[in-house]
């Protein structure tokens, strides 16, 4: 007995090593019995068998998992086995109660190609819609690089910054190119109302007509308001014929964003989309002296634009453009065509460009005319006299002033000569005129009655003479 009590603990510890070899092995074989699916579903479900149940722990549930349908879109293929197949080829499963995605004419590749699984999980989310990320912008730029949308750009578009890429795209299919919800400019102006305010505009920027994406970038840029470019680069995109040409720019044209200093970058009620009439326009800078890039001094010019009575014909119709190319030409002074400098000058028709636009080309083209020119004493063209010369040919300036006057026909009171300011002591006529200048002694003369200049003439102040012809 005593030998047996004393041999226990070598008995327990040898039971104790076959008991747990026993136990080892039957743990061993219930671990592999649970690592083979079962032989059939014995009544249960996909998702109540163990097996599957995650699928029912998402926020939002396809139908199908929520009703526990799951044969709906899986059927049995070997049940010993636990394998099963898709009711249908991928690419046609879900249009199978899915009729209306990608119908439209532009579809998003994935739909168009049955890969909805790309952007939906089939059984269900924590997102609407079963998306696979929580936020859209996440799932789109899974294809759509977002360095390309951002880039670090300094501005964003708001819908891109707040990663909603559906509040301008559709996700399916559209009617419009780029997935647009609607045609390019009704989808900008559902939010930027403020662009085409009232609708009613004498001047609508064509981009605004055809599509912003001409001037602004979608999603961001460097440049402010989503510009493509800055202008005037932008600008010169389309109007290369406006770009200055180095010998008289402009200023304000050159300088970035100068074109929005004068132009209304989408509608105005002024041609040309000016902020402004013209002539209010441009006095809105030359009110004031202007030193230019070029170390010129551009005088105020308010008071030559508005002091006289009499208006030139374009300053009358309130245009500058009538002779000034505002966006910078050849000539000096951004004249439109070429127009004497100086006192003097060489006649000929180029040098008279400018003039000849509006005023007939034989004014001074010939030595005695009935109809060429008011400024005649009977048939004796008195614009040939002064002008047509080759040595000292009187330039326009000698006598008439470009913007405003308080005499007939654009006359000036004075006009510069050196230091000197030459009077020109003109007279209007019923029938013509007299002239007291300090170029020559008193003259007159009259289309109908020849004035006789070589006998002193007697200038005796006249009254308020019947309108004159064309011309003085």
């Amino acid at each position: 007995m005593t030998k047996a009590i004393r041999d226990l603990p070598r008995v327990l510890i040898v039971l104790s090593v076959v008991g747990a070899a026993e136990l080892v092995q039957c743990a061993s074989a219930e671990n592999a019995a649970a690592a083979l699916p079962p032989a059939s579903l014995q009544g249960k479900g996909c998702t109540d068998a163990g097996c599957h149940s995650k699928e029912t722990k998402h926020k939002f549930l396809h139908g199908p998992v929520a009703i526990g349908s799951c044969k709906s879109c899986h059927a049995v293929k070997d049940e010993a086995r636990h394998k099963f197949a898709l009711t249908h080829p991928e690419e046609q499963l879900c249009s199978t109660c899915h009729l209306a995605v990608a119908r439209r004419a532009v579809k998003h590749s994935p739909a168009a190609e049955g890969q909805c699984t790309a952007c939906h999980d089939p059984h269900g989310s924590s997102s609407p819609a079963f998306l696979k990320k929580s936020e859209i912008s996440d799932l789109c730029s899974e294809c759509h690089d977002a360095s390309e949308i951002t880039g670090g750009k300094k501005h964003v578009h708001a819908p891109v910054e707040a990663k909603v890429c559906t509040a301008c795209h559709e996700v399916h299919d559209s009617d419009h190119a780029k997935l647009l919800k609607a045609p390019e400019q009704e989808l900008c102006t559902s939010c930027h109302d403020e662009v085409l305010a009232n609708g009613k505009h004498k001047s609508i920027h064509k981009p605004v007509q055809q599509g912003c994406v001409a001037c602004h970038d979608g999603h961001s840029t460097d440049e402010p308001k989503l510009l493509l470019a800055a202008a005037p680069a932008l600008c010169y995109k389309c109007h290369a014929d406006k770009q200055s040409e180095p010998a008289g720019p402009h200023d304000s044209a050159l300088a970035a964003h100068g074109c929005e200093k004068c132009h209304q970058p989408h509608v105005s009620d002024v041609p040309a989309l000016g902020r402004k009439p013209h002539t209010d326009l441009c006095l809105g800078c030359h009110s004031r002296s202007i030193a230019t890039s070029d170390g010129r001094a551009v005088p105020a010019m308010t008071q030559s634009l508005t002091a006289g009575k009499v208006k030139h014909g374009p300053l009358q119709d309130g245009s500058c453009s009538g002779c000034h190319k505002v966006h910078g030409p050849q000539q000096p002074r951004l004249l439109a065509k070429a127009y004497p400098a100086t006192f003097y000058a060489a006649y000929s028709e180029e040098t008279y460009a400018l003039c000849f636009s509006c005023h007939g080309k034989d004014l001074a083209a010939s030595a005695d005319t009935d109809s060429a020119t008011g400024f005649r004493n009977g048939r004796q063209n008195l614009h040939f006299v002064h002008v047509n010369k080759q040595q000292k040919g009187r330039a326009c300036r000698a006598c008439h002033t470009a913007h405003t006057s308080d005499q007939p026909r654009m006359i000036a009171s004075t006009v510069p000569f050196g230091e000197w300011e030459l009077p020109i002591g003109y007279r209007q006529t019923g029938n013509g005129g007299t002239c007291e200048s300090g170029c020559h002694l008193p003259k007159g003369y009259d289309r109908a009655n020849p004035v006789d200049n070589s006998k002193p003439l007697s200038l005796e102040p006249v009254g308020q003479a019947a309108p004159d012809e064309d011309e003085p």
